[in-house]
């Protein structure tokens, strides 16, 4: 009975063992099957086999598109967070300065170089940035050499540079060249970014000679002046083939000037690079309407003649009461129909006296075949006050004016010295008008002769107007400069 009944517990078993074999993963060996059996026929109801409970497999859910996709954006916004420094680039001693691009050439009996500089370091300026270059002829000879100093290179700023030889038919001709550039040190920037750049830039070849124009932006909420613009006149393979440069007298405050200057070009031109930098010269001022409300335009006019001439003026007049300014600058740029700039003109004062009016008609450089004159846009630069200076009101007074000259296009003016001391010699400025009281043109020029105190002088001018115009009227301006004295 009792091997009847063991058996009878096996046929229960067996399937219960499979389950937990097919469960676990596990078979148990035959000994543990029949120590289990005994254990069963054991208890008091051997009919009733207590089972214990299967372990609980968890079910894993797939997941849904949407959140397949919400993971995979956040796991790529981690790796967007995951900042990645720049590699470090290590300037070797000797190398904070170089020259990036340079060509040079000999075309007849001119030789020209040309390159562009640059600092190297990302975070400091190099002070006293100097160049030489010289070109040679075949024995080292040099038959053509420029210098210049720059008071720095901000960081990773770059300078461009041409420069222009006429070669001496007698010596040898030019073979070859080298370029020198030194700096003092490297130093902390003094401004945190170049503030100056370049646009509408454009080469005018028809006339006689090339004319670069254009618009210098001063980002700077500050005045900066006697801005040097270098020029680089590419060929379409990439070649400097061209250049030139222009000093700016001043760029106000997150302002812009217009520049025109000539260009020496040694082939076609397909593209041109302008490099604007602060010189030893420059200076800065604080931009404040009090600062140019010192000085104001009570008239002007300016107009385009037939074929390519401009010419006007502008009358200027000191708002201050009791100060004499030094190193005033009247600027005036011409701008075409799509705000290319086809002119400028620019005239210095030195001193502008408490009140006093001056009537300036500048020079004006035009290039030729001019498309049209759109607009002009004058600025005056006031200047400081000047330190101790000897006047306090114009002693000058203009007795008489006359148009003279076989083409009528000369002044002749006379005044009359009133201070009580000698005056050793004066600027005298001229403005012309028509019947309708519009400026036509002018011009002005200096005095060098002796004015005893209560005396008189006497001299004429050219003045330059559009021949098909009448003078009607004429006004004459008589002031002291910088090389007056009083005796």
């Amino acid at each position: 009975m009792k091997k009847k009944a063991i058996l009878i517990v096996l046929f229960v078993l067996f399937p219960l063992v499979v389950s937990l074999a097919c469960t676990c993963g596990v078979l148990p060996f035959a000994e543990n099957i029949k120590e289990k059996a005994e254990e069963l026929l054991n208890k008091s109801d051997p009919a009733v086999v207590e089972q214990e409970p299967a372990e609980e497999i968890p079910v894993i859910e797939e997941p849904q598109p949407e959140e397949i996709e919400e993971v995979e954006e956040a796991d790529e916004a981690e790796e967007a967070e995951e900042v990645v420094e720049p590699e470090e680039v290590v300037i070797l001693p000797g190398e904070e300065l170089i020259i990036v691009l340079e060509n040079f050439g000999v075309v007849e009996d001119e030789a020209y170089v040309g390159f562009v500089m640059k600092n190297q370091k990302t975070d400091l300026s190099l002070t006293g940035v100097e160049y030489t270059i010289n070109i040679m002829d075949g024995d080292g000879i040099i038959v053509g050499q420029e210098n210049n100093k720059f008071p720095w290179l901000l960081p990773e700023q770059s300078l461009g540079i041409f420069f222009r030889a006429s070669l001496d038919e007698e010596n040898p001709p030019a073979e070859k060249y080298n370029i020198v550039l030194e700096f003092e040190e490297t130093s902390q920037p003094e401004l945190s970014q170049d503030p100056f750049t370049s646009e509408k830039i454009k080469l005018w070849e028809g006339g006689y000679w090339p004319v670069v124009t254009g618009v210098i932006k001063n980002s700077d909420t500050n005045i900066y002046t006697d801005i040097r613009t270098s020029i680089l006149c590419y060929n379409a393979d990439g070649k400097i083939v061209g250049g030139g440069y222009d000093y700016i007298d001043f760029v106000p405050g997150q302002g812009q000037m217009g520049f025109s200057t000539y260009s020496d070009n040694y082939d076609d031109v397909d593209s041109i690079e302008v490099f604007p930098i602060l010189t030893y010269m420059s200076d800065s001022y604080e931009d404040t309407p009090e600062f140019w409300g010192m000085t104001y335009i009570p008239d002007e006019n300016y107009y385009l003649s037939d074929p390519d001439d401009i010419y006007g003026g502008t009358v200027i007049q000191s708002s201050l009461d009791d100060q004499t300014l030094e190193n005033a600058i009247l600027n005036v740029t011409f701008y075409d129909d799509e705000g290319y700039v086809i002119s400028h003109g620019a005239k210095a004062i030195d001193y502008f006296l408490p009140g006093d009016t001056i009537g300036i008609s500048p020079y004006i450089d035009s290039p030729d075949d001019l498309p049209s004159l759109s607009y002009y846009e004058t600025r005056i630069f006031p200047g400081v006050y000047a330190e101790d200076f000897e006047l306090t009101e114009n002693v000058f007074i203009v007795n008489s004016t006359e148009l003279t000259g076989d083409y009528s296009d000369k002044v002749k003016v006379n005044f009359t010295n009133t201070y009580d001391k000698l005056v050793t010699e004066v600027d005298i400025f001229v403005l012309v008008y028509d019947a309708s009281g519009n400026i036509i043109g002018g011009g002005d020029t200096y005095y060098d002769e002796p004015i005893p105190a209560g005396g008189s002088g006497e001299y004429e001018i050219y003045v330059y107007y559009d021949s098909e115009y009448t003078v009607d009227s004429i006004k004459a301006w008589v002031v002291p400069s910088f090389w007056t004295d009083f005796e």
